[in-house]
């Protein structure tokens, strides 16, 4: 998933992108969330 989170970390201009509980979603700060499956 390294890839994906520099990915995430590139559209969202920010390092706060993290997985939320159930391991399977990035959430910004705002709570934007992506499925790491649809990535």
């Amino acid at each position: 998933l390294h890839h994906e989170i520099e990915e995430l970390e590139k559209w969202t201009s920010s390092p706060a992108v993290s997985f939320s509980g159930d391991g399977k979603k990035w959430e910004r700060l705002f709570g934007w969330r992506v499925n790491c499956e649809e990535l």
